[in-house]
């Protein structure tokens, strides 16, 4: 029996798919819909923060092109989940060249949020497969 109770619990909120809404499992198994993973809310609001503090704390065009990518990646995952086998490499990838420039700024605190950052981001995605 499907029911839209599931779709209520944590786990199923980052792992819901266009139709994830409607159609999840009443066990809290993956939505029939076959779509994979989604950023959650609370994950995405992180990566705009990093993202913007990024922005106010670096300089340079390495970093405007970095937070550019990165934010490009999660709209389009916004847009289709099923691209998240493709994207979400991608993503982590350019969070961690953000991280790199963090580094090479002098910028711990921002250093460890960008690397926690792609940490949850992996666990979520793993979680729904």
């Amino acid at each position: 029996m499907f029911t839209q109770t599931a779709w209520a619990s944590p786990k199923m909120r980052h792992c819901r798919g266009w139709l994830g809404a409607f159609f999840t499992s009443s066990s809290g198994q993956k939505d029939i819909s076959g779509r994979q993973p989604t950023l959650s809310e609370n994950t995405s609001e992180e990566i705009e923060r990093l993202t913007t503090a990024s922005l106010l704390e670096l300089h340079g065009q390495d970093v405007i092109e970095r937070v550019t990518i990165i934010r490009a990646y999660v709209r389009l995952l916004a847009i289709d989940p099923a691209r998240n086998n493709d994207d979400h490499p991608k993503l982590t990838r350019a969070l961690l060249d953000l991280s790199s420039l963090a580094i090479r700024h002098g910028k711990t605190e921002l250093t460890r949020d960008l690397e926690a950052l792609v940490t949850v981001i992996d666990k979520d995605w793993l979680d729904c497969m």
